[in-house]
């Protein structure tokens, strides 16, 4: 939640809220985009168009919560992954490894992980911040559809 309240106001937007979750956990973000103004509308109860750390991390009832009563919180390995290919070295493998649907195309939210772990910025939330806006800005700027391909 820190990562996405940058003005510490304890309350964040939509589009944040949208980038944190496809940046910070394995969802299946096809189904959320579709369904993301329904999803939004249901926890922005007053209509303020921000929701609170409690409407996103609420165990019973938050948002990351519901994804997963809902099937778009995509199942999390038993057993931890190994440490990803460097990217300078193995680019394939390195593709390979965050491509993790095995669909041959890093959606926005893998390309962020993979780069937010390979540039290793996790933890700072104005770097996280500008990656997520620097990838959303080339993605939309190259017009392929929010996905990168090998």
């Amino acid at each position: 939640f820190d990562l996405v309240d940058l003005d510490r106001s304890g309350q964040v937007a939509a589009e944040d809220v949208l980038a944190t979750l496809k940046a910070q956990l394995p969802v299946d973000e096809e189904a959320i985009d579709a369904r993301w103004d329904s999803l939004w509308a249901h926890f922005d109860h007053n209509g303020s168009g921000t929701l609170a750390y409690d409407d996103i991390a609420a165990p019973e009832r938050g948002l990351v919560a519901f994804l997963e009563r809902a099937g778009l919180n995509k199942a999390t390995p038993k057993t931890p992954r190994p440490p990803p290919p460097k990217l300078e070295s193995e680019p394939g493998a390195w593709f390979d490894y965050w491509d993790e649907d095995g669909v041959g195309y890093l959606e926005e939210g893998e390309v962020l992980r993979a780069l937010v772990h390979s540039l290793e910025v996790r933890g700072d939330r104005g770097q996280v911040r500008g990656t997520a806006e620097l990838v959303r800005a080339c993605l939309a700027a190259c017009d392929i559809q929010s996905r990168v391909t090998r």
